[in-house]
């Protein structure tokens, strides 16, 4: 696994590796245990995570279902309309 596939896996899944699928997590912590970029990756999130939790207060109303619209005017293709439709 190289760092930028560990990038990948922090942005779909996030910090916490126990919420990762089980066929990632050898790999993912044997290149956390000894690559300092996937360690400072790991860091990363967890300081975006913690910075957004402080802002407190809640998204605005409706904030999902324009987030949905704006995706689907990019014309997404078909396998990623069908996930924002859904």
């Amino acid at each position: 696994m190289s760092p930028q596939d560990f990038q990948d896996l922090v942005d779909r899944y996030g910090d916490d590796m126990a919420a990762w699928p089980a066929g990632v997590l050898p790999q993912a912590r044997g290149l956390v245990r000894d690559c300092e970029e996937a360690q400072e990756i790991l860091e990363q999130a967890r300081a975006l995570k913690y910075r957004l939790m402080d802002l407190g207060g809640r998204a605005p109303d409706l904030f999902a279902e324009r987030v949905v619209e704006l995706a689907l005017a990019l014309d997404p293709p078909d396998v990623f309309r069908d996930l924002l439709l859904n």
